[in-house]
């Protein structure tokens, strides 16, 4: 005779649990890293937002030495004057608005400092008379004067983002297709390694200010 099978039973039935003892350590190494911060004193902030901004800098004299990224910049007084970009999108003042603030005015300004950006870019000539580091007198002076106006701008830091996004993916597209000449290969390298120097700066002052809050 074959026996019958028995009904399980279910209330003998143990359901595993989830370990919580990794949770538990990684939440007191967090916190014990935390704790170790100490909290920013006002001095910590300005200090920290500063380095935030060198390196922001950085990114766009890296940016500015290079025409074909120079371009990229400009697309952004292009999307403003045609409507398509809005001032608060670029601008760091701008996203930090007042009742005070002012909307046209703030465009017309950064209008005029595209337009002179525009016309620096456009003056840009070779000189024989070179520096030394592999840029002549003239444009060196010219990249600083070009410089000096995208910082009275104040790009905000997702503007300066959005142009280092755009150009790397011109420049992986001219990969794939093999269309970029060995001339712009190397600028585009040499810039690419100044901007991951700004952006190192930019993002370890960033996230120790973001730590020392918490």
């Amino acid at each position: 005779m074959i026996a019958k099978p028995q009904p399980r039973d279910e209330s003998r039935e143990v359901v595993a649990e989830k370990p919580v003892d990794s949770d538990r350590d990684s939440l007191r190494v967090y916190l014990r890293d935390m704790g170790a911060l100490g909290l920013l004193t006002r001095e910590d902030e300005v200090r920290l937002a500063k380095q935030m901004e060198q390196g922001e800098h950085a990114i766009l004299a890296a940016l500015l030495g290079s025409p074909i990224a120079t371009r990229e910049i400009l697309r952004l007084g292009l999307g403003l004057r045609d409507g398509e970009i809005r001032v608060k999108a670029i601008l760091r003042d701008a996203s930090e608005e007042t009742e005070l603030y002012d909307e046209e005015e703030a465009k017309r300004r950064a209008l005029r400092l595209f337009a002179k950006l525009t016309r620096l870019d456009r003056s840009r000539q070779p000189d024989v008379k070179g520096d030394g580091n592999g840029a002549s007198t003239s444009d060196r002076a010219l990249r600083d004067e070009m410089l000096a106006t995208v910082d009275q701008l104040r790009l905000s830091k997702e503007a300066i983002d959005r142009i280092v996004g755009d150009l790397r993916s011109r420049v992986e597209r001219g990969h794939r297709r093999g269309d970029l000449p060995p001339a712009a290969q190397q600028e585009l390298r040499k810039m690419s390694a100044e901007i991951q120097a700004g952006v190192r700066i930019s993002d370890q002052a960033k996230a120790h200010l973001i730590k020392g809050n918490l």
